[in-house]
């Protein structure tokens, strides 16, 4: 996660400019993809490159601004905090994952889509924290 996150806080690949590795003597981290090529699998755990953020993302629900391509994100706070990326194509709203793959198997069930919405997107102890990665293409942003 922590590749992911320089990636992303630096502009993603190939740019540098938000780590001063000259002041270290460090190189920034080389990416290295863990999703299988071209597999589009329903989710991600961890995502180390490019190409892993583009085969879970999808443009936005909301996409006012074009160029915009995003990966649902959700952190099981009762699962110690896992960390999961949606195949957002696959998968457009949070419910729908969660419901697919965090509900039952020893974990608790999700519910219909009004609890959830009601108790993740608002009560303060909320299962999920849930959340984006989003890349716009012009600016080249994350």
């Amino acid at each position: 996660m922590i590749a992911l996150l320089w990636w992303a806080c630096s502009g993603g690949p190939g740019e540098t400019d938000a780590v001063d590795t000259a002041d270290t003597g460090t190189s920034p981290p080389e990416y290295v993809c863990v999703l299988p090529e071209a597999s589009y699998p329903d989710f991600g755990e961890t995502l180390g490159c490019p190409d892993d953020f583009a085969q879970l993302a999808s443009a936005p629900l909301d996409a006012s601004i074009p160029g915009a391509r995003s990966v649902k994100t959700l952190v099981d706070r009762l699962d110690g905090g896992r960390l999961w990326f949606s195949n957002s194509a696959r998968y457009p709203i949070h419910y729908d994952f969660a419901s697919a793959f965090l509900s039952g198997n020893g974990l608790p069930f999700v519910g219909d889509l009004s609890a959830f919405n009601a108790r993740e997107y608002y009560a303060p102890d909320r299962r999920f924290l849930l959340g984006a990665l989003t890349h716009y293409e012009e600016p080249d942003a994350w």
